[in-house]
């Protein structure tokens, strides 16, 4: 199973304008080189950010940066996720996004190892804020079915809310 780490991320923020350039108090990085960093160490396959095809300052910024991303929809950011999933021909995506610094990438391969299990989508709960990630499958990322506007804003709502996948949210202790 390819497996790959696909971070969300754009510069538009209605709440902290910017949050993903701002510096960490560690070194000083842009919050995006962090996230970006610190998810290679999970050494699972490709990290790439996945940002809206019109974020012409995130490009810029990954592009000064020598950071691989993906451009895509704007307004769906499912189907930017089903695009490079496709285009990286990956099995299963590993979901963070930017905005999160305390990621925590020993939670990455245990998640992959639940995933291939059978299941469609894992996730551990009972973690501090911000430190999980989220596993599914790319067949059931690019299920069709549920499609309200709900479901193109968020990856993979879709999948959680449909009694088809086999999905498992399990306390990590």
């Amino acid at each position: 199973m390819k497996a790959g780490i696909l971070i969300q991320a754009r510069s538009a923020s209605t709440r902290l304008p910017g949050k993903i350039y701002m510096p960490i108090p560690e070194g000083g990085r842009p919050l995006l080189q962090h996230v970006f960093e610190r998810m290679k160490k999970a050494d699972t396959g490709p990290v790439i950010f996945v940002i809206p095809e019109d974020d012409d300052e995130l490009r810029k910024f990954l592009e000064a940066a020598a950071v691989p991303y993906f451009a895509g929809s704007h307004e769906d950011v499912r189907m930017r996720y089903r695009d490079a999933a496709r285009a990286l021909g990956l099995d299963a995506i590993v979901r963070a996004t930017a905005d999160n610094p305390c990621l925590d990438t020993d939670f990455v391969r245990p998640s992959l190892a639940k995933l291939a299990q059978g299941l469609d989508l894992f996730s551990f709960t009972g973690l501090p804020l911000g430190m999980g990630v989220e596993v599914f499958t790319r067949n059931a990322l690019e299920s069709s079915g549920l499609d309200g506007p709900e479901y193109r804003e968020h990856v993979s709502l879709h999948i959680k809310h449909d009694d088809r996948f086999r999905v498992k949210h399990e306390s990590f202790k």
